[in-house]
């Protein structure tokens, strides 16, 4: 706990922290919304990244953290598979379909972000913003 108690005070005193991986989350997805070529939507649940604490020779550490309503966002990317119907392809239009499909039916769902930020303030009691290159979602059952 103390180690986790670090990292949010250091996350909370630099403003934000990357990863250069990806971040699993797992939870609930609400108010989605596709704006100039931006997917956004509240996150509830839990989240994983996994970061170096040193630049060789340490083990990788995780952290990880519950967070109710977090906002979370990512721009539209270019994947050669986004004009296919293609399921499983980490594409935006997967992405928007998705999220949109997890808010409605109100499931859980596993959630993994391409180089994660992170963003908090000193101002706030939590995270105000994850971010990220690309998001995949799980597709719901059919």
């Amino acid at each position: 706990m103390k180690a986790v108690a670090s990292m949010l005070l250091a996350v909370s005193l630099v403003g934000s922290a990357h990863g250069k991986g990806g971040m699993a989350m797992h939870g609930t997805i609400s108010d989605v919304k596709v704006e100039n070529d931006t997917l956004s939507f509240l996150f509830t649940g839990k989240l994983s990244v996994q970061f170096d604490t040193a630049p060789r020779g340490q083990k990788p550490y995780t952290l990880e953290l519950q967070v109710e309503k977090a906002p979370v966002r990512a721009s539209k990317w270019t994947n050669p598979y986004d004009s296919i119907n293609q399921r499983h392809a980490v594409t935006f239009t997967n992405a928007v379909r998705f999220a949109t499909a997890r808010a409605k039916d109100g499931k859980e769902t596993g959630i993994g972000i391409d180089c994660p930020k992170i963003s908090s303030s000193e101002d706030s009691d939590g995270i105000i913003m994850i971010e990220g290159k690309q998001i995949s979602i799980n597709p719901p059952e059919e």
